[in-house]
Order: C-alpha cells, then structure tokens, then sequence
C-alpha cells in the first residue's frame, strides 16, 4: 500500500486540466510535438500546457477535440459514459452472444480478421463504445499511432509537422542573419 501522502500527491498531479491532457495525448499514442502541430502550437507549449505552467485556448482545445479528445474529461475531470451502453445483459445472453461472435469471426478470412481488429483498437482507444468510458493506452509504435486516424488527419498532422519545421527553418535563418 502506498503512503498516504504519494496518494495525496498522485491524485493532485492527475487532477490537474495539464495532466488530463497529457492522459488524453498518450492514450491517443501521439507525442508531444505531433499533438502540439494538431493543435497549432509549438512543442514547448504543449510541455507548458501539460506541466499546468500555461493553459491552453479554445482554437488550441477546438483542434484537438477534432482528433477525439475527450474535452469534458480534459477540462472536468469526468468521462461521459457511452448512453449505448443500456442496461448489462444477463451472463446466459453472453454466452451465447459470445459464442456467436466466436463463430462468426473464425469463418472470416484474414482480411476480414485485420478489418475487425482495427475496428475493436478504434473503440477500445477511443473509449466511445465502452461501458466504463475508460480508453485504453494506445500503442506507441509508429505503425500504430496514426492507424485510428482517417487519411485527411493523418495528413493533417504531416502538414501540421511540416510547417512548424518550416518555421524553425525560417526562425534559424533570421537568427543566423542577425548574428552576422
């Protein structure tokens, strides 16, 4: 058991908007400068906003909301639980539910397995269908990052990434001129 008072400082750290925020950005598997070029801003920013030294705005929090971040949870601390959810069925309906879905999934070919998979990593990572609303980790490997996102976001973020590269670029340059 821990100490009262690592539990104490545990709970003030996640009861922060910066490190809902940072929960938010990890289990959508994406880093900080990736998430800060959704979000129009530099990574240092992000670091700021995440270590709750700056608070972000609404253009900032609109943008990241598009990529389907939980705002409510963000900015409250609460999740919406899913009003899909109904009532819990009876353990003899899962079973049989459960075998069914057993058998359809082994006739499936390979395609059809990828296609679900990747489909069941979209809910469980967004938490949109859960009962308990509680999103998992998302992988951090590169293949895995931007699998959840539709083409248009993906390409998004590359552009996003691109012009702040572009900036610095431009911000080297003018440094450099002026040191002469």
């Amino acid at each position: 058991m821990r100490p009262k008072r690592l539990v104490n400082i545990l709970w003030v750290q996640m009861n922060t908007i910066g490190a809902r925020l940072r929960e938010e950005r990890l289990r959508l598997g994406l880093s900080q400068e990736e998430f800060a070029a959704i979000g129009g801003v530099l990574r240092r920013a992000q670091s700021h906003y995440e270590s709750d030294e700056r608070s972000p705005d609404a253009k900032y929090l609109s943008a990241v909301a598009e990529l389907g971040v939980d705002l409510l949870y963000v900015l409250r601390g609460t999740r919406q639980a899913s009003d899909e959810a109904g009532e819990a069925a009876t353990s003899s309906e899962f079973d049989t539910e459960e075998q069914e879905l057993i058998e359809n999934y082994r006739a499936l070919n390979e395609a059809g397995k990828a296609a679900l998979h990747a489909f069941l990593s979209t809910c469980f990572n967004s938490s949109a269908m859960l009962v308990s609303a509680v999103p998992r980790r998302a992988k951090r490997l590169a293949e895995h990052r931007r699998a959840a996102f539709d083409q248009r976001t993906a390409e998004n973020i590359e552009r996003a990434i691109a012009h702040i590269k572009r900036l610095r670029a431009e911000r080297a340059a003018r440094a450099k001129k002026s040191n002469k």
